[in-house]
Formats: C-alpha cells, structure tokens, sequence
C-alpha cells in the first residue's frame, strides 16, 4: 500500500485517540462560552484544530512539504488569543509575517519570470500577500457552525492531496478524525489555532506551483467558502455597516438562522465544493468555470428564499 495512504489512515485514528484525551484538559482551560454572535447555547471546548496542526505540519514534512511548518507560528498566536484574545494588529502582523515567508520561498516561475520593473513587481508581491492574508482571515470567518469548516476543507485538501500534493493526506486524516468530534452536536471546536491553520495552508499552497491555471482551479474549488465572506463584506459596507466588527450575515449563518440544522448547512456547502472539484476532474477548468457560475447563481436563489434576510439584523452590538 502507497505510504500516502498509511499516513492518511493512521492519522485517522492518531486524532480522534488524541482528541479523546485531550477533550477533558480543553473543557477546564479552553471553552468557547457563547455570545450573540455564536450558533451554539453552551459552553464547548476549543482548540482542538491543534491536532491537524501537530499531524499535518509532521506529516508534510516527513514528505518534504515544508508549507505548514512556516505556518506554525501564526497557528500559536492564534491559539494563544483563543485564550486571552490577542490585539486585532498583532494577529495581522503575523499574518503578513508569514505570508511574506511563504511568498519568500515559494515564489512561482511565472512570478520569477515577469519582465516588469522593479516597483511593478513589488506591487504584485504586495497584492499576494494581501490576498494570502484575506483567505487566512476569510476562512476563519467560515468557522461557524458544527462541522462546517472542517468538512468543507476536508474535500478542498483531498482533492489537492489527491492531484496534485500528497504530503497532504495526513492533514485529510487527522481532519477525519476531528469531525467525528465536531459533527452536530459538536463536542470541539477547532477554534483560531485550527482555522487560522488551514486557511494559512491553502493560502500557501496555491504559491506550490508553477502554472497559474493550477491556482485558478483551486480557487475555484474553494470558492463557496471564499465568495460567502467577500459577498457579506461588500454588501455590509454598501448597507452603512461596520465592516470592522462582528456580525452574523454570512449566508451560511443566515440558513442556520432561517432553522436549517447545522448539518444541513455544512452538507449544502462541502457538497457544493465537492461538484466543483469532480468537474474539473472529470472535464477540465472551462467547465469548472461554468459549474461555479451554475452553483453561485443557485446559492443566490438560496440566499434570496431561504435565509434570513440580509438587512434585518442589527450587528453593531455583536
């Protein structure tokens, strides 16, 4: 049996084991107590994203795969403000911090290769770092309901792993093994150090290859969890809101406001990432482009029938 699959098992059973250890010392010092921003009504522990830390930096290592070890410092800052709650600049500090490191070292040919001048290649070296920075946060704001993330990045990461970067299929493993704990009714979160981690990784990884078509298809792939939040960003700042402060109007949290179960909420999202993912499989990146087009314009319709209405929350207290 490939080595790839040895270590995606065994990562299965090597985090929920871990888990089922470590839940007792996270539900003393770790627990997320709700809010009026949260979807649950009491206290559940978090933190426990730190197992496919710890099992998807080691594993992409032992295969050579240096991305998540550059990622664990921006996984601690953000498992310390689980605790404490880190000023909002420090946080990005590190962010940009690591992203420059990423960019650093994996800079694509084709970005080697532009014949522009110096300050025009600086100004495309911001933007990706910007935009690396922007997934990070965007899919920490998709962390949000039972099961959600986890099992959205699961078929993000088993699709890269499967076709392009191996050395992820421990990190899918030990993702397995967290959503038998996070499904509804979640016993764990992931909290910050889980989220931030994954969204630093896809960040990265879309830097791993050399053509752009690459990115583009995983974009693409990601794209039910990436337009959610820059949709509710842009239609918050052109309703007069705060952009800046927290909220409840992503749509994915506005169908489990309208009573979809979280469950249905996050199957409706991994399954609509997973026909994005097939297509391109299956047909090529012209007619994932049309799927994704095809899927955007019914999560409209769900967006318009279905969910809470958009303007009828006041979030400036959340």
């Amino acid at each position: 049996m490939n080595f790839y699959y040895i270590s995606f098992i065994g990562s299965i059973f090597f985090a929920y084991i871990f888990l089922g250890y470590l839940l007792p010392f996270l539900r003393r010092n770790l627990l997320d107590v709700p809010n009026l921003r949260s979807s649950h009504i009491k206290p559940i522990p978090k933190g426990g994203g730190i197992v496919f830390v710890i099992i998807g930096s080691l594993g992409a290592f032992l295969f050579s795969n240096f991305i998540p070890i550059y990622c664990i410092p921006i996984s601690l800052i953000a498992l310390i403000d689980d605790k404490v709650n880190l000023p909002v600049l420090s946080r990005y500090f590190v962010q940009i911090s690591t992203s420059f490191l990423i960019l650093i070292n994996y800079t694509p040919t084709w970005l080697v290769d532009l014949d522009i001048n110096f300050i025009l290649k600086g100004f495309i070296y911001f933007f990706i770092v910007f935009s690396m920075t922007a997934i990070i946060n965007f899919v920490n704001f998709m962390d949000g309901l039972d099961g959600f993330l986890s099992s959205t990045m699961l078929i993000i990461f088993l699709f890269i792993s499967h076709n392009f970067l191996p050395s992820y299929y421990p990190l899918c493993g030990a993702l397995i093994g967290f959503i038998i704990w996070n499904w509804q009714p979640a016993k764990i979160f992931m909290g910050d150090v889980g989220s931030i981690f994954l969204g630093s990784i896809f960040a990265g990884s879309l830097l791993e290859f050399n053509s752009v078509d690459v990115p583009i298809n995983l974009l693409l792939c990601a794209s039910p969890i990436l337009v959610d939040p820059v949709i509710c960003v842009i239609r918050r700042f052109f309703s007069g809101q705060n952009i800046f402060l927290s909220h409840k109007l992503h749509l994915y949290q506005r169908l489990h406001q309208a009573g979809w179960s979280h469950a249905k909420v996050s199957l409706t999202y991994a399954f609509s990432i997973f026909i994005i993912c097939m297509v391109n499989q299956i047909y090529g990146l012209n007619i994932q482009f049309l799927i994704t087009f095809i899927i955007f314009y019914i999560g409209i319709i769900i967006d318009k029938f279905y969910a809470s209405p958009f303007k009828a929350q006041n979030n400036n207290n959340l």
